[in-house]
């Protein structure tokens, strides 16, 4: 593919990128390119260069485009999704890259809503660029101008790479239509395009391939039609840059105290999303709205946003003198409506915290303080310049009376298209803004700044590609940032959300290491046994990600009533008694059988507050728990045991855990350490007795608090509780 060329395109590009490329970087944009010399790529088997959320990739592929043309590709078409706006954006990026090149009349970009114009030979000849929405009409447009044989030139003796951006079950080539899979006829479009020319290249682009990935070999349509999904031909690895923050900040190692990550998720009750969803003077009185109990996660939210970012703009003071502007995310629900009425809560708080303020009186204070003390334990940890209340409170108040804040809705084409700039960033006009909006927020939208983001968006089926493009608050962040950044959601979206986390990183692992055999698929036959399955039959509303030492254990519960707990304590310390012959010094290897017996004795004894968006399913984890018993070839079908009594454990954390509603580890980091130890072929279930006293929230008497802990030594499982999808 090498040409006579004294152009240097990649060197150029690369010199003016900035940051600029790094060794990483030049070793993707390499590797990817010289894979179309050795690796055979076509619509239906493309390159796949997967990145990280928000972590870089249009730059990524630049940089491919600029080696492709040196290395004599002739055409390169960039396939974008979402918005008019997004494409032209695209276009926009991709025109102010090539600029240099366009001038000296060597590589031209169109946008393909300009491109409806008559060619010369001659402009037909040079290096061009096209960008295209995903659009059938579009995608038609550009399938014209190749096979009109009005302009002279033989397209068919083209080199062309086709990019694809933003790749997922959209590109593939199916939708669901009434519970039916119907064929897409962009994959059809982007075929007749590869028809048209004798050499030609595929690289899809994606931080969520696992539609693609996790396809079947083969489908057949109701019509009878047979059709034969995409799967990569080959794998390239963007790396992130300095700075990225992903879901490994902000869902790992949540139960180190000394980790940013255990300040980050701040729990609302999914009630508020209720209020929110319409107005209902029922439910909710905008006249009182700083004392009104049915929004105080949304209002303490609003808060801590004004709070943290005066106190990282008097931190900013003291060392440069130079202050940022910040953004607050509400995504709660994809209706107009909701926005509106969402909308109408958040200005009516400024408008009533301006009212207290300016007349000094209501309870504005007490809520400054509440947010200044909530925050400062997050601050001590990364040991920052710690401003006092008095210098807090007084540039909160300069933030209400001067109006340093303001609410946007942003919910249509128009709205975007208006707030943004040229690399797709929504516009901080002000010190301080709060961002309203659902569905058109995802992808290709950076949210600079965002110290917080209000996210109460639970379909009942989340797909796994929809629910991390939701994550805005993944990208370039300050570290700093990060003292005071907050996720306000409900205890069953952080689940949720967690899981999808862990459940990308599993296949991202894999995919990393080049496997397609590491990662274990498991779901539930009609017996409700687990058995394995085709990684293609999950379903991503309820998965769960078992991988060395991950912990299973009820969160958000309460002891039941003293009878009949009481008697099935007694009966389980006897049956422990009876195990461990009255010495609990050492973890102990038991039947599995025996160990689902002491579970299944312990779930009569435990209320969980599902109200509030906690559960937990004991039968499954028993299931789990029989599952990797049978994994080890040395102690099959066993469990390790281990028991501690007299725990005093607190129902809720202390204030400087105040983030979460409910204790989450009642294991100890010694406990954690001993299952490293001993657990290494079978897993082990740690008993917690507590003494459940009321003055720690319980109910006065004692209960056993499990914790199931998967063994070190196994293979990534992703297990999916659902049936399959086909039957």
């Amino acid at each position: 593919m090498n040409e006579d060329r004294s152009i240097n395109r990649f060197r150029e590009i690369s010199e003016k990128s900035n940051p600029s490329f790094s060794d990483r970087d030049k070793e993707t944009i390499f590797n990817t390119v010289a894979k179309f010399k050795d690796v055979k790529t076509a619509s239906d088997r493309p390159g796949m260069l997967f990145g990280h959320i928000q972590s870089g990739k249009t730059r990524s592929y630049i940089g491919i485009i600029a080696h492709a043309l040196d290395e004599g590709f002739d055409y390169i078409v960039v396939l974008t999704k979402g918005t008019k706006l997004l494409e032209k954006q695209t276009a926009n990026r991709i025109k102010k890259s090539f600029q240099i090149f366009d001038e000296i009349d060597d590589i031209h970009v169109y946008d393909i809503n300009e491109a409806e114009r008559e060619f010369t030979k001659y402009e037909l000849n040079q290096k061009l660029i096209f960008v295209v929405k995903k659009q059938s009409d579009n995608l038609k447009k550009l399938i014209n101008i190749f096979s009109s044989d009005k302009f002279g030139v033989s397209f068919s003796s083209k080199n062309v790479l086709l990019l694809d951006d933003e790749a997922d079950f959209a590109s593939v080539g199916f939708k669901n239509k009434k519970d039916e899979l119907e064929a897409n006829t962009t994959l059809g479009h982007i075929s007749d395009i590869r028809n048209l020319f004798n050499r030609y290249s595929f690289l899809q682009i994606t931080a969520t391939p696992y539609s693609i990935y996790l396809q079947p070999e083969s489908i057949d349509m109701p019509d009878g039609t047979h059709y034969k999904p995409i799967k990569p031909a080959f794998t390239t690895l963007v790396p992130p840059g300095d700075g990225y923050i992903g879901g490994d900040v902000y869902f790992k190692d949540s139960l180190d105290e000394e980790n940013l990550s255990s300040f980050f998720n701040v729990v609302i009750d999914p009630n508020e999303f209720i209020v929110l969803e319409k107005e209902d003077k029922r439910r909710l009185s905008l006249s009182n709205i700083l004392h009104e109990h049915s929004l105080s996660g949304l209002r303490n939210a609003i808060i801590d946003f004004l709070v943290g970012g005066a106190i990282r703009q008097l931190q900013q003071k003291k060392i440069s003198g130079r202050v940022k502007k910040y953004s607050f995310l509400i995504h709660t629900d994809m209706k107009r409506s909701s926005h509106a009425w969402q909308n109408e809560i958040v200005k009516e708080i400024f408008k009533q915290l301006t009212l207290s303020v300016e007349k000094s009186i209501g309870n504005y204070e007490s809520l400054i303080k509440d947010s200044y003390d909530r925050l400062i334990p997050s601050i001590k940890l990364a040991d920052l310049y710690i401003p006092s209340f008095e210098s807090i409170q007084s540039q909160f108040k300069k933030i209400i009376i001067e109006e340093h804040y303001k609410t946007i809705v942003v919910n249509q084409d128009k709205d975007i298209e208006s707030l943004t700039n040229e690399k797709g960033e929504l516009a901080l006009d002000v010190p301080f803004t709060v961002f309203i909006g659902g569905q058109i927020l995802d992808r290709g939208i950076t949210i600079e700044n965002l110290l917080g983001f209000y996210y109460g968006r639970s379909p009942k089926t989340s797909q796994q590609d929809t629910t991390l493009q939701h994550a805005r608050m993944y990208g370039y962040r300050n570290k700093d940032d990060l003292t005071v950044t907050r996720i306000y959601t409900s205890p069953n979206i952080y689940d949720k959300m967690k899981r999808i986390y862990e459940y990308d990183t599993a296949l991202r692992n894999e995919i990393e290491k080049g496997s397609d055999a590491g990662v274990i698929f498991l779901t539930k036959d009609l017996e409700n046994k687990i058995r394995p399955c085709s990684p293609n039959k999950l379903k991503l509303s309820n998965i769960t990600t078992l991988k060395p030492n991950k912990r299973i254990l009820p969160i958000g519960f309460q002891a039941t009533k003293r009878y009949p707990i009481t008697p099935i304590v007694k009966e389980i310390d006897a049956t422990l008694y009876e195990i461990f012959d009255g010495n609990f010094s050492a973890p102990k290897l038991v039947q599995i059988q025996l160990a689902i017996d002491i579970m299944e004795l312990i779930s009569k004894t435990l209320s969980m507050e599902i109200a509030e968006g906690y559960d937990f399913n004991w039968q499954e984890t028993n299931e789990l728990m029989k599952y990797l018993s049978n994994l080890s070839n040395i102690n099959k079908g066993q469990v390790w045991l281990s028991v501690a009594h007299d725990r005093n454990i607190s129902r809720q954390p202390p204030q400087t855990m105040a983030t979460r509603k409910y204790s989450d580890s009642p294991d100890t980091p010694t406990e954690r350490k001993i299952a490293k130890e001993v657990a290494k072929n079978n897993p082990i279930l740690f008993l917690l007795k507590q003494q459940g006293n009321k003055e720690q929230g319980w109910k006065g008497y004692p209960f056993y608090w499990p914790v199931l802990l998967a063994q070190g030594i196994m293979s990534p499982v992703i297990y999916c509780p659902e049936n399959n999808i086909n039957g």
